[in-house]
């Protein structure tokens, strides 16, 4: 692995290199239903992926405890993206205006 202070830039006690490559899929689906004219109802399902990640933490060319570059500890990880159930009711106004100016135009 490269030393991630080859810079030597003053004033870092240490870093973290982080990594991931998971390839977790989530989903989302969703319904509208045209209940009138004017009334629609919405629902959506989302289903998050998990991601995972592992970290590496070095010291810093200013700790005075350590070697510049040398491995202070390690850990792995993840983030679970939440699963979700938005739904919604819309009320549409009166779309009379909105016909007689597109019919007025061409």
């Amino acid at each position: 692995m490269s030393d991630p202070y080859a810079s030597e830039e003053a004033g870092h006690l240490a870093g973290q290199t982080i990594r991931g490559d998971d390839p977790s899929w989530g989903a989302l689906a969703g319904l509208l239903w045209k209940l009138s004219e004017r009334w629609s109802l919405g629902v959506a399902v989302r289903e998050g992926p998990e991601l995972k990640a592992a970290s590496e933490t070095f010291a810093g060319p200013s700790n005075t405890e350590y070697e510049p570059g040398e491995l202070l500890g390690f850990g792995a990880g993840g983030v679970v993206l939440p699963a979700s159930s938005p739904s919604g009711l819309l009320f549409a106004p009166a779309t009379t205006a909105l016909r007689s100016v597109s019919s007025g135009i061409g």
